[in-house]
């Protein structure tokens, strides 16, 4: 079997396995939490291929750098802020961005 690509929907790992009885549809689900994107076939090989296509890589690609660069000027910024003299209203809100931000690269390292 391929090396499957995350989900087209989620990002999430997709996982190979069989709906029905042992010599039933081969197939490919999502495994995110919040995700329940399955595709089926005759043969594993079929399923693989359709799983793996991907029309919009390039767009992909895209909005990939550009959440890179928004998490890069976020840390920035908030590199900015925590050496500004601040109220702690102000670090409150601080520490809310940098929880955000550390969601954010987990789900990134995830992919």
């Amino acid at each position: 079997m391929s090396k499957l690509k995350p989900c087209p929907f989620c990002g999430g790992k997709a996982e190979h396995y069989t709906i029905g009885h042992q010599d039933g549809y081969p197939s490919i689900r999502c495994a995110g939490k919040f995700c329940s994107f399955t595709l089926s076939g005759t043969t594993f090989e079929s399923v693989e291929k359709k799983w793996n296509t991907r029309h919009a890589d390039n767009k992909l690609t895209t909005i990939t750098k550009q959440r890179d660069g928004l998490l890069n000027g976020i840390e920035c910024l908030v590199y900015k802020l925590q050496r500004a003299q601040l109220d702690e209203y102000e670090h409150s809100a601080i520490d809310c961005i940098k929880e955000l931000l550390s969601t954010i690269k987990e789900q990134k390292d995830a992919e």
